[in-house]
């Protein structure tokens, strides 16, 4: 496949499910932290990333827009929205990014020209590219221009809203509440320059990373279905019950049509017929593309050539080659209550959480005394919020990976299925139950997905291959959804 995208490093890496980087400037260093943050790799490839999230689409592209979207304000109104993401915020580089409320893209659907103030010419903001017309100017003419080609399909401004906005609802569901730091849902992204690459506006970017996408979707779902591939029942049943699930979200949320309100989310041209053959690409093409890389065969010998290759690169990252395997284990967290001036926990608050800890694990080994059992206490007495849920459970823990007095428990040589105990650490008092030793260490877990994922991309790109692409980006037409009533 020609790549006439011209995409940027950056703009590959988040294709391919990287994690992109930035530093945020400012008080929130937890946000830069958490942004950051790396987690063991799983087994599985990360196909809906480099075919372009189609759950995430689905899932959260017509959740996000209600919260996301700029509220409407009186002129007066001291912030453009109530919404995190509408507040003023800072960019990367300190600068605000905030554009006055009543800044509005040029007529001309192609390019932006200065503003006449008093006689003088201001520069525009972004870079004077621009693809926004008004949902008014969405004519039949407008809506058939081609956008791209490939093999024997074809993208217009009928379809591009579909992948356009995805990259947008993608990057919210990367980010969340930090993406504010870069970008602001209530200035017009064709006004806003793209922090992954400074010659671009985040529309220009949105834009090119689309049509990136629409050509590999499109060319791995023509090649499933030049193969006869097959949906899942289980997917199958998804796309029959799609336009159920629409509409019943449209009512809930006060829309009079399942087409209303996929409007708001995709503009004036969205229809419940258009949605559904989007999802059914993006789900066919995820689906087949797994069956793809599913069918190449490795063994644990490639993994370790594989780490060796780039045994470098490991090891500046602290991934060393270890026969210390992952681990996995449940915790019930007992925080003190009390705290002293200074902010440390006062002596009876933690003499009152070692009492409970004991308590509750006297209380479990004296009933079932099973995982599960465990499991339902962790769900309804443990205080880490982020494990209670799923019953106090870590996966894949690896050595250094926790706190040190949490970490020594896990790592014990002797310890085995089943062990209990308290252990203390600066968060509170821990009863600990093992679940098992994992089949692999860390750097193999790390290298298996870092294998998987270049595979991936291989495969894509023999799919990819096998049909021309062409683009004309100059004839997008784009209806800003954010900055619509």
């Amino acid at each position: 496949m020609d790549d006439n995208t011209n995409l940027t490093p950056e703009q590959t890496d988040m294709q391919n499910g990287a994690e992109v980087s930035f530093t945020i400037t400012g008080e929130d260093a937890e946000a830069q932290e958490a942004l950051n943050a790396k987690k063991p790799g799983k087994k599985k490839s990360p196909l809906p990333w480099i075919i372009g999230g189609a759950a995430v689409v689905i899932a959260a592209a017509l959740v996000l827009i209600l919260a996301l979207k700029p509220k409407t304000v009186s002129p007066d109104a001291e912030q453009p929205g109530d919404a995190a993401i509408s507040e003023t915020t800072d960019t990367p580089d300190g600068t605000d990014s905030t554009q006055p409320d009543d800044q509005t893209p040029a007529e001309d659907d192609q390019t932006q020209t200065g503003e006449e103030t008093d006689g003088e010419q201001t520069e525009p903001a972004g870079n004077g590219v621009s693809y926004t017309i008004s949902a008014d100017e969405l004519t039949e003419d407008v809506l058939n221009r081609e956008i791209a080609v490939c093999g024997d399909d074809h993208l217009t401004n009928r379809e591009l809203p579909y992948y356009y906005w995805q990259q947008y609802y993608s990057l919210m569901n990367n980010y969340g509440s930090y993406a504010s730091y870069f970008i602001d849902a209530s200035t017009p992204f064709d006004q806003q320059m793209c922090m992954f690459d400074n010659t671009l506006t985040w529309q220009q970017y949105f834009l090119q990373a689309a049509i990136m996408n629409y050509e590999n979707v499109s060319a791995v779902w023509q090649d499933a279905r030049l193969n006869g591939f097959q949906l899942s029942q289980e997917d199958q049943d998804y796309l029959d019950d799609l336009g159920n699930q629409i509409t019943l979200a449209a009512a809930n949320s006060g829309f009079g049509s399942a087409d209303e309100y996929l409007q708001t989310a995709y503009g004036p041209a969205a229809t419940m017929t258009s949605y559904r053959d989007f999802v059914e690409r993006q789900i066919t093409a995820s689906a087949y593309l797994q069956a793809c890389v599913d069918e190449k065969t490795y063994t644990e010998d490639d993994i370790s050539r594989y780490y060796d290759d780039n045994a470098e690169s490991y090891a500046e990252n602290g991934i060393e080659k270890s026969d210390v395997k992952m681990v996995n284990v449940r915790h019930i967290l007992i925080q003190p209550e009390g705290k002293n001036d200074d902010g440390t926990y006062t002596d009876e608050a933690w003499a009152e959480a070692e009492k409970k800890a004991n308590e509750l694990l006297t209380e479990w080994k004296n009933g079932e005394h099973t995982e599960d059992s465990f499991a339902f206490m962790a769900a309804e007495s443990s205080t880490d919020s982020g494990s209670a849920t799923n019953g106090g459970l870590y996966e894949d823990i690896y050595p250094g990976q926790m706190v040190d007095a949490f970490d020594a428990w896990c790592f014990d040589a002797a310890r085995k299925p089943g062990d209990t105990g308290i252990v203390k650490t600066e968060y509170g008092y821990h009863i600990m139950y093992f679940v098992s030793t994992g089949e692999h260490a860390y750097w193999y877990a790390c290298a298996e997905s870092d294998y998987l994922n270049e595979l991936s991309v291989s495969v894509l790109q023999e799919l990819s291959a096998k049909f021309t692409s062409e683009d004309t980006e100059q004839n997008a037409a784009i209806v800003d959804v954010m900055q619509q009533d």
